[in-house]
C-alpha cells in the first residue's frame, strides 16, 4: 500500500490572515507501476474547479543524494483547483522537506486536515498531463529533496498555460483516474522564532540551537556559505540560484572540527578557528 507522512516544520506569514505551512513529506508508490501523488496547495480548504496551466520544477537535491543522481520534478498546477504534484517510479521512496502549503485561518487549529491523492493517471481536459504538457519528468526513485519552491527561487523547467477565451485564460477540468484517497491529519507546531546571529561571538554560545543568519551566498572551496557580519556557515545544498543574493536562512547550528582539516573559507574572528554548519536549514526571507 502505497503510502505518505507530513510533519509540520515552519511557518512564514503573509498579510491577514494568510500564511504558508511548510511540511516535511515522506512518500512511498508500493505499486509495480509510475503513480501520481496529488497533495493540495491549500492546507485550510478543498479546491474545487479546474487548472488554466502548469509549471514544473526540478528540485535541488538534499544531504545524502549523490551528484548527478536523477532529481525529483515537483509540478504545480494553477486554478481554481489548484494542486501540487509528482510522478512516483514503482517503489519509489523519497522525502520532500518543506513543500508549503497555503492557508487563511482566522484562528489556527491544533492539526490540519486534507486529502492526499495517488492515481494511476492525471487528465486535463480529457488528456494524461504529460502529453497536455509535452514532457514525461517522472522523477527519482529514492532521495531528499528540497520543495520550498517560492523562498528558494526555484526556476521554472517546462510550463504550459491553456489558450485564452473572451473572459480570460480558460480553465480545464481534472480527473484523478485509477485514485486511492488518503486522509492526513497532521499536528501544527508551535512556531518559536529563531535566535538571530548578528556576530561571530554568538556562534559557539548558539552552537545546537536554531539560529536565523542574514547575509549573502558565497561559493567556498568545501560547498556553499552564508556569509554576515564579520562570520560565516556552511549551508549544504544550497541552491545556486541564490549565490550572490542576500537572504535569510534558519537551521540548527553545529560546529565542525572535521571540516577544519580541509581548505575553506577562513575561520570566523574569534571562534577559535572553528568552522560552522547549518543542519536542517530553510531559506525564510529570500530579499535583496
Amino acid at each position: 500500500m502505497s503510502t505518505v507522512h507530513f510533519t509540520h516544520v515552519d511557518l512564514r506569514r503573509g498579510k491577514p490572515t494568510l500564511a504558508w505551512h511548510a511540511f516535511d513529506v515522506a512518500l512511498r508508490n508500493d505499486a509495480d507501476r509510475t503513480r501520481w501523488v496529488v497533495i493540495p496547495q491549500r492546507a485550510d480548504a478543498v479546491s474545487e474547479g479546474g487548472v488554466r496551466g502548469v509549471d514544473v520544477f526540478e528540485l535541488p537535491a538534499g544531504d545524502g543524494v549523490p551528484i548527478g543522481a536523477p532529481t525529483a520534478y515537483l509540478w504545480r498546477f494553477e486554478g481554481t483547483g489548484g494542486f501540487w504534484a509528482i510522478r512516483l517510479p514503482a517503489t519509489a521512496t523519497i522525502e520532500l522537506h518543506s513543500l508549503e502549503l497555503k492557508a487563511w485561518w482566522d484562528k489556527e487549529p491544533a492539526e490540519a486536515a486534507f486529502e492526499v491523492v495517488f492515481a494511476d493517471e492525471v487528465l486535463v481536459g480529457g488528456e494524461p498531463a504529460a502529453r497536455w504538457l509535452g514532457h514525461e519528468d517522472v522523477g527519482a526513485a529514492s532521495g531528499s529533496f528540497q520543495a520550498r519552491v517560492e523562498p528558494l527561487r526555484l526556476k521554472t523547467l517546462h510550463w504550459r498555460r491553456n489558450d485564452k477565451g473572451e473572459s480570460g485564460v480558460a480553465e480545464k477540468p481534472v480527473e484523478l483516474v485509477g485514485a486511492s484517497r488518503v486522509r492526513v491529519k497532521v499536528p501544527l507546531s508551535a512556531h518559536f522564532p529563531a535566535e538571530p546571529i548578528r556576530a561571530a561571538a554568538d556562534l559557539a554560545r548558539l552552537v545546537g540551537r536554531r539560529v536565523r543568519v542574514d547575509g549573502t551566498a558565497r561559493r567556498a572551496k568545501l560547498g556553499t556559505v552564508v556569509v554576515g557580519d564579520g562570520f560565516s556557515v556552511y549551508c549544504g545544498g544550497l541552491s545556486d540560484s541564490l549565490l550572490g543574493a542576500r537572504f535569510t536562512v534558519e537551521g540548527t547550528l553545529e560546529r565542525s572540527d572535521e571540516a577544519m582539516t580541509s581548505p575553506g573559507p577562513e575561520p570566523s574572528a574569534g571562534t577559535e578557528g572553528s568552522i560552522f554548519l547549518l543542519r536542517g536549514w530553510r531559506v525564510v526571507e529570500p530579499t535583496r
